[in-house]
């Protein structure tokens, strides 16, 4: 249950622009995390350390993302269990100031008893200061439902130095149907806020160490009210690669 896509085409008529020249190699990229808990959408998931891995091909604006979720806590009574595996398959039309995307996510559940579900995503990315975007994701199997996601991002390089500071927030608004079936709760509302920073560092060619600090919050009353979290701070650590 990851979210890692900004877009939405709402953003599309701030701009005229041109089309960007897509990259005509085929690229693979690795990432595997070390996270202290797992939370969604503001939702904890497993609160306790989890290795969060994943793998990534793409090749001309198509790309394939999966993504797993390792619990290393057996709070959930699934230590050193997969729980988790997400399937992305996106497409993303670069442009010079806007990035449209669509795509589709199939959840599943391995060791859990919890039942797959498939989202369908739609969204777009202004490419300027803060990177506003937005992104509409649509539940067509287990909840039913909608959720609409504005995130803000942006990265502050340190000159000469392989280094920098990515600032991101973002808010959640929650339909009826997909509050009820994940928050435990009625109505269509503003649902989390998430705050983040992350430092990348460039240990050598393609390969970049990360360790960020995020903090997580449910917004709504009801919600806060089901859940016994509702404010998480988050410590990870992860190592990517890319081909």
């Amino acid at each position: 249950m990851q979210v890692k896509h900004w877009s939405a085409f709402l953003f599309a008529t701030l701009a005229f622009p041109i089309m960007a020249e897509a990259s005509e190699r085929l690229e693979l990229s690795t990432d595997a995390a070390i996270v202290s808990k797992y939370v969604w959408r503001g939702i904890v998931v497993t609160d306790g350390a989890v290795v969060q891995p994943a793998v990534t091909v793409a090749y001309r604006g198509l790309s394939l993302n999966v993504w797993g979720n390792y619990d290393l806590d057996n709070v959930n009574s699934t230590d050193y269990r997969f729980t988790e595996a997400d399937y992305t398959l996106d497409y993303t039309l670069a442009l010079r100031n806007v990035s449209l995307s669509l795509g589709s996510i199939v959840y599943d559940f391995p060791n859990t008893g919890y039942h797959p579900t498939t989202e369908l995503y739609l969204g777009a990315g202004l490419q300027s200061f803060l990177n506003p975007s937005l992104t509409f994701y649509k539940d067509t199997d287990e909840a039913d439902g909608s959720y609409l996601l504005l995130s803000l991002e942006h990265s502050f390089p340190l000159e000469d130095k392989p280094v920098s500071f990515d600032f991101q927030t973002g808010v959640g608004f929650s339909s009826s149907s997909h509050s009820r079936y994940y928050y435990s709760a009625s109505g269509s509302t503003l649902s989390d806020f998430h705050l983040g920073l992350a430092v990348p560092f460039t240990a050598r060619e393609n390969l970049t160490l990360v360790p960020g600090l995020y903090y997580s919050a449910l917004l709504h009353g009801a919600m806060r009210s089901a859940a016994d979290k509702p404010d998480n701070v988050i410590f990870s650590l992860s190592v990517s690669s890319s081909f």
